[in-house]
């Protein structure tokens, strides 16, 4: 079987770069904790020039996937670089973070007899974030007042409403936590399967470690019905990774 071709694009500011005429390694990981992900990309032997515009806070976009199927893995920013000199090579390594500039966002306000829907559309206009909202249970508060980062605020309302929140490519998500997406990948080994599913315990669940080929639509909330020898069924991605393959953590449905 022919060895699908892997391709990818990183734009860094206005400057774009692509693996047909530079090296490109990364580590996208993926998961629904409050912390920002901060992914790793490397640019070997970059101009001078590349090297030089680089900074805390420039723009940057990763695209991948295989045999022309390209999506978003991450946008974000330049929360960290380092350049590496080896004895032949050199490395720009950047450490981008999903959603850094949302999550310094202050915020400074105080609510009455409020929905919690509400309240948490309103603290991602406030960030600057778009996304889904879709709460475990949608309760009134009779009063609450935030003032501080936006992490304290949105972590208070995803608690009370038995909810989680994180930011994917800059998108917030405050939704139930077994949220799950509409979209449906059947992983076997005509579309992508790698190896064997291994069992693991996920979020102190009994759950499976499943890797396929690179597949950028893949992330958390993805629904993944996987067929194989050994393991049968649909699940939910709770966590994972983009690399050379991607890795996912799954709970069954």
């Amino acid at each position: 079987m022919r060895s699908p071709k892997r391709y990818t694009e990183v734009t860094i500011g206005n400057k774009q770069f692509n693996s047909d005429s530079l090296d490109i390694d990364f580590l996208v990981e993926f998961d629904s904790d409050p912390e920002p992900n901060v992914a790793e990309v490397s640019l070997w032997n970059p101009s001078v020039d590349t090297i030089s515009q680089v900074k805390k806070g420039t723009p940057v976009i990763l695209n991948a996937g295989r045999d022309g199927d390209i999506g978003v893995l991450i946008s974000g920013t330049v929360g960290n670089f380092e350049v590496i000199d080896g004895d032949v090579d050199t490395e720009l390594k950047l450490y981008v973070g999903d959603g850094l500039n949302a999550w310094a966002t202050v915020i400074k306000k105080s609510y009455n007899n409020a929905k919690a829907s509400f309240i948490a559309k309103d603290l991602m206009t406030l960030a600057g974030l778009s996304g889904k909202i879709d709460l475990g249970k949608d309760i009134t508060y009779t009063q609450v007042v935030f003032n501080g980062p936006l992490k304290g605020a949105v972590t208070k309302v995803a608690k009370d409403t038995n909810s989680k929140f994180y930011i994917k490519n800059g998108q917030g998500f405050i939704v139930k936590r077994d949220f799950k997406e509409n979209s449906i990948f059947v992983l076997n080994k005509n579309s992508g399967l790698v190896g064997r599913p291994e069992r693991v315990e996920v979020d102190e669940k009994p759950g499976y470690r499943v890797n396929c080929l690179l597949q950028h639509r893949i992330n958390v909330g993805s629904y993944v019905r996987i067929e194989s020898k050994r393991v049968n069924g649909d699940f939910r991605v709770v966590k994972g990774k983009h690399s050379e393959q991607t890795e996912l953590e799954v709970l069954p449905i």
